[in-house]
């Protein structure tokens, strides 16, 4: 049943993320996934780098707006891949992915409203400094 709603939802998912990059697209302390032109993306998860990941959630949480840190180990230090034998450092991109990788809110049915509440308060955060 869900499948007959899969196109009108993709595209509903992209919109969504498209109103949050052009909200955001000055701040420099914040970078967003690059996607392709021609790719066709679902946006599963939208997430954003920061270097500021951390302060940013707990300011958003204050706002009463859930992110979601989906990822916060890499696969090469994950317990299941112990037996490779390797350590911190070994994949320093990744781990700095996986340190700075925050999922903003983004659901079927999110309004415009509450994405332009999310993304004041993300610049409302980096414009304090």
């Amino acid at each position: 049943i869900k499948l007959n709603y899969l196109k009108e939802w993709i595209a509903e998912r992209n919109r969504i993320a498209l109103r949050y990059k052009n909200n955001l697209s000055g701040l420099t302390h914040l970078q967003f996934q690059h996607t392709p032109e021609n790719c066709l993306h679902t946006y599963h998860l939208l997430t954003v780098l920061s270097d500021r990941r951390n302060d940013l959630q707990k300011h958003l949480s204050n706002q009463g707006i859930q992110t979601i840190i989906h990822y916060p180990t890499p696969p090469h230090l994950q317990q299941a891949f112990q037996e490779l034998g390797y350590r911190k450092g070994d994949f320093p991109i990744a781990e700095q992915i996986a340190e700075q990788t925050l999922s903003l809110p983004l659901f079927i049915g999110i309004t415009n409203s509450e994405v332009d509440d999310v993304c004041e308060a993300i610049i409302d955060f980096f414009a304090k400094g």
